[in-house]
């Protein structure tokens, strides 16, 4: 071989080296970067601050012990100190993504010195174990944060959204739900603390930060409205230890676009989930059965969910009002008023013709409300219905129109002596009305028949009594028509 092939060859050979050694570097450094989760690093030994209690301080250093049950231990005993250590949850969210299981204590263990701040004057500074469930050094790290409740929220909140290990995002969902729950009932802690707990879980909701599971109790929980058609998904992954129907029932109210998926998921292969989807339905047709009664006039509420253009499947819903099951017509029309665009209409109106009584009289008062006046026409024979309901119904939502078309059912069915009372109190809430200004022109009316009605509309809806004197009856309404 002469010299120019052997140079060649060691030339070919360095090369093959040097490419080798630089993708074990690169390799090295792919797995560092992986590995190395920078937002659960451990932070310096000597970032321990230097004025905590003495047995604060000795807990902390002891998560920096090799000795895994000194470390597991340190872990537990700060969770009973509660909002006490909260110094300690820098040092505690890098356990998050642990998943090793103490040596010591391979099962679900606690400690006698928590006894000993509850119920046991002796103080031991040893491990009982029992049970069958294995804690994890995350697991026992997000139960301890959990506990010390919100103060850990923002730390909890930068791991759930940026940690590169799932399984420290999934113990950081546990944790923030945990906290969630004692924010969301009634509790000392600030508004804005529960409402940060919704807003991360909604975070991770929308970017997929971790399995449903983990979450779903939080966001059903916590009232974060939810996508309709993720509804079903939530409901399916949740593990509700209260009653699932009022939950799901309270998303329908504030967003019905999710009736659509409900009513598709009477079908579902999971019978838990034909279940509340059936039990669902029929709680929600319950509550908006009588509109008069509140529930039914949600889309007034500050919970409403807010619509922009063309998120209102429409056609979805004229399909579902010809749905066999009457609960599912009714949901269905209670979302169309809800929606309360004028497209909502023309679906409406042959729901006053439908079937079952409670599907017409909702019809009528959406379409009331949304200023038809074959809703009003509906409503006014409404007021004589056999039933006390609907006739309930029908008095509250024409006294709520704010449209001068539903004062003359009102005064006719004054007359009735069986609904006078519930006429009158309907007419009183017309005391602010432009149609008060006509009734006083007509006291100038030269048919007497004219003067005395507009008389008595003015004496039912003012409760005021002026005889038929126009200019007493004008300066009276000049002086209170601004009034509440």
């Amino acid at each position: 071989m002469n010299r120019i092939a052997r140079a060649r060859l060691i030339r070919g050979a360095l090369n093959a080296v040097l490419i080798g050694l630089s993708v074990i570097l690169v390799a090295v450094a792919a797995l560092y970067f992986w590995f190395d989760d920078p937002v659960t690093r451990m932070p310096p030994k000597e970032s321990i601050p230097a004025d905590l209690p003495p047995k604060l301080a000795a807990l902390i250093e002891n998560l920096y012990s090799t000795d895994e049950d000194i470390t597991f231990s340190a872990i537990w005993e700060l969770g009973y100190s509660r909002e006490e250590s909260a110094p300690a949850v820098p040092f505690l969210v890098p356990f998050l993504g642990d998943n090793r299981v103490p040596v010591a204590r391979p099962d679900f263990s606690f400690s006698l010195s928590y006894l000993h701040d509850t119920i046991w004057p002796p103080k031991a500074e040893h491990w009982v174990s029992f049970g069958t469930k294995a804690a994890t050094f995350g697991t026992e790290a997000a139960s301890t944060l959990s506990r010390i409740g919100p103060s850990a929220v923002e730390p909890l909140g930068t791991v759930l959204l940026r940690s590169r290990s799932p399984l420290a995002r999934e113990n950081a969902a546990k944790a923030l739900v945990d906290i969630g729950r004692s924010l969301w009932a009634p509790s000392p802690f600030p508004e804005s603390a529960s409402e940060r707990v919704t807003e991360l879980l909604v975070k991770a909701f929308q970017q997929d930060a971790v399995p449903l599971a983990p979450i779903a109790d939080g966001l059903l929980w916590s009232g974060a409205l939810l996508p309709p058609q993720r509804l079903v998904d939530v409901m399916r992954n949740a593990e509700v230890a209260a009653d699932p129907w009022s939950l799901a029932r309270e998303q329908l109210l504030r967003d019905p676009r999710s009736v659509l998926p409900m009513a598709a998921a009477r079908t579902d292969r999971d019978s838990r989930i034909r279940k509340l989807a059936v039990g669902t339905l029929h709680e929600l047709a319950e509550a908006c059965k009588v509109p008069a009664a509140g529930s039914g006039w949600h889309a007034d509420d500050e919970t409403a969910a807010p619509l922009a253009p063309g998120e209102f499947p429409l056609a979805g819903f004229v399909g579902l009002l010809k749905d066999p099951d009457p609960t599912v017509r009714c949901c269905a029309v209670y979302a169309l008023g809800w929606w309360g665009e004028p497209s909502a209409v023309a679906p409406l109106v042959p729901a006053l013709n439908d079937a079952d009584s409670g599907v017409r009289l909702q019809a009528a008062c959406w379409l009331a409300r949304l200023g038809d006046g074959r809703g009003i026409e509906a409503l006014a024979v409404r007021l004589h219905d056999e039933e006390p309901d609907a006739r309930s119904a029908a008095f509250e939502v024409l006294s709520r129109l704010d449209d001068d078309r539903a004062i003359e059912p009102l005064l006719e069915a004054e007359q009735d002596p069986s609904l006078h009372w519930a006429a009158l109190a309907a007419l009183a809430d017309f005391h602010r009305s432009p149609a008060v200004a006509r009734y006083i022109a007509a006291l100038r009316d030269p048919s007497p028949a004219a003067r005395t009605a507009a008389h008595r509309a003015l004496v039912l809806i003012t409760w005021e009594d002026f005889g038929e004197d126009a200019d007493a009856w004008a300066a009276w309404w000049q002086k209170h028509k601004t009034e509440p």
